[in-house]
């Protein structure tokens, strides 16, 4: 393996941005900082710069091709049930749901087989080779700073279409016309095709519950279209604003 990777070699650096933070539980003037950098890189993107940055002395087209056929095999084994240690995570099959006895059936989709991942020593020691460089803080009176799937907790920016989901942030709640107002998905490769989101459950200034729709696309932002001011009196147009962060179909 080339030397490239050794830790003493480079020091990361990764870029944040601080947002308020909505969580009563931390008290009011607090922030929570943001990876500004998220963009999603593919496998052949990991394997290009393997070869061109890493030293890597294979061929990049079999290096795409052993590393697809590493996780189709590495998954069909955790479907047969086993648990996989790679040396820097571990992920194991899990369920979801109760069952009320002990005749009960397995039956989805009250009852649900999960993936659960777990970082291991050698994963979290990287973080002592990760320098955070705080970029100042979001001054937009509007935005969006978080989203988790409600059913899928530990699974951040990632959502199922089926599970209901949260965004965090100021100034986000739906009002004001229907035909104008609303939450869109939009596709990151192709804004064109957004969707309008069908159902919100909960709709308050700084959090907002609903259920994704799919756009065909497995990576998309969050766009919100209201004219809520938060004063009171409503936007006489409708303020429109992205997540600054992607989320990704399961």
């Amino acid at each position: 393996m080339s030397s490239v990777y050794e830790p003493d070699v480079e020091m990361h650096t990764i870029e944040a941005v601080l947002y308020p933070n909505h969580l009563t539980t931390s008290g009011p003037g607090t922030y929570i900082a943001r990876n500004t950098k998220e963009k999603t890189i593919s496998v052949e993107a990991v394997c290009g710069a393997m070869k061109t940055r890493g030293g890597y002395d294979g061929s990049y087209e079999d290096a795409v091709k052993t590393v697809k056929h590493f996780y189709k095999e590495m998954m069909y084994q955790l479907c047969d049930g086993f648990s996989v240690n790679t040396g820097w995570y571990t992920i194991n099959v899990g369920f979801s749901g109760v069952f009320h006895s002990i005749k009960e059936t397995f039956t989805s989709p009250k009852h649900k087989v999960t993936f659960n991942f777990h970082m291991l020593k050698a994963m979290r020691d990287l973080t002592s080779q990760i320098g955070v460089v705080v970029n100042g803080h979001i001054e937009d009176p509007a935005f969006v700073s978080e989203f988790k799937d409600m059913e899928e907790p530990m699974a951040t920016n990632y959502y199922d279409l089926n599970h209901v989901c949260e965004i965090v942030g100021q100034r986000i709640k739906i009002e004001g016309p229907d035909t104008e107002v609303g939450i869109w998905m939009v596709p990151v490769l192709d804004s064109t095709k957004a969707k309008k989101v069908t159902r919100i459950v909960r709709n308050e200034p700084s959090l907002v519950e609903f259920v994704p729709v799919d756009t065909t696309f497995q990576e998309n932002r969050i766009e919100i279209r209201t004219r809520f001011s938060g004063s009171g009196n409503p936007l006489l147009t409708t303020r429109k604003f992205q997540s600054p962060f992607s989320i990704l179909r399961v």
